[in-house]
């Protein structure tokens, strides 16, 4: 008995080595390992907003700065009284102008295949009578340039058809006219702004350039009192050829 029990002890006794001995860890697996260095992608930036199409374009208010040239350009007054020594006689006036430049800004708005509307303000640059004549019953007088000067900004509205690149402008404007006697004249000059009218054509390119050719019609009053008399030109009509260049917004 006493042997069976000594066996009967020895084998719990090794049982509870066995137990007590630590169990070797598992090595991580090649999958956990992976997951663990790679990082989650950062998200995809925003796709840039596209261009605005040219169709689009036409289809908004754009605004134009322009600059061109006034390449020909004369004042014609039908209805001149000349009244010296208490007599008044009637005739007609033309002057020729010199060419000068014109700064334009506008706002426009000019769909394509459809009707718009432009507006804006030209700016001509200072120019001299370069002659001219004075006629009525039984006289007629000739002079050549003159120390005076005309300046003229106007304001305008033109009713627009655009087919695709080429557009038809055409509508009413309001000048002022500046007139500057001669200096060394002690005569004094009353003017006048007036309605008048413009017809053109024009071509847009890149969608933000456009090529104008007017033809400019503006109207003023004049009136020159000297001591010797008063020359009143009456209302007066200027016709003017203009191109013009104009970058779009």
């Amino acid at each position: 008995m006493t042997f069976r029990c000594a066996v009967a002890l020895a084998a719990f006794l090794g049982v509870v080595a066995a137990s007590a001995q630590p169990k070797p860890k598992s090595a991580p697996s090649a999958v956990q390992d992976t997951a663990s260095e790679v990082e989650a992608p950062p998200p995809a930036p925003a796709a840039p907003a596209a261009p605005m199409t040219s169709e689009a374009n036409s289809r908004r208010w754009r605004f134009a700065l322009g600059a061109g040239y006034i390449l020909g350009s004369n004042t014609e007054f039908d209805d001149v009284k000349i009244s010296a020594g208490g007599n008044t006689v009637s005739g007609e006036a033309e002057f020729d102008l010199e060419q000068t430049f014109v700064i334009a800004i506008e706002g426009r708005y000019s769909p394509r295949q459809s009707w718009g509307f432009m507006g804006g303000l030209n700016y001509e640059g200072e120019r001299k009578i370069e002659g001219g004549s004075v006629s009525g019953p039984g006289f007629q007088v000739t002079f050549g340039a003159l120390n005076e000067k005309v300046q003229v900004t106007t304001l305008y509205g033109s009713a627009v058809y655009r087919w695709d690149s080429f557009y038809l402008p055409f509508g009413l404007n309001y000048s002022v006219l500046k007139y500057k006697a001669d200096p060394s004249s002690a005569a004094s000059v009353d003017e006048g702004g007036g309605i008048g009218a413009q017809l053109g054509v024009g071509w847009i390119f890149q969608d933000q350039f456009a090529l104008e050719l007017h033809s400019w019609v503006t109207t003023n009053d004049l009136k020159v009192t000297a001591s010797t008399g008063t020359l009143d030109y009456g209302s007066g009509m200027t016709s003017n050829l203009v191109l013009v260049g104009k970058y779009l917004f």
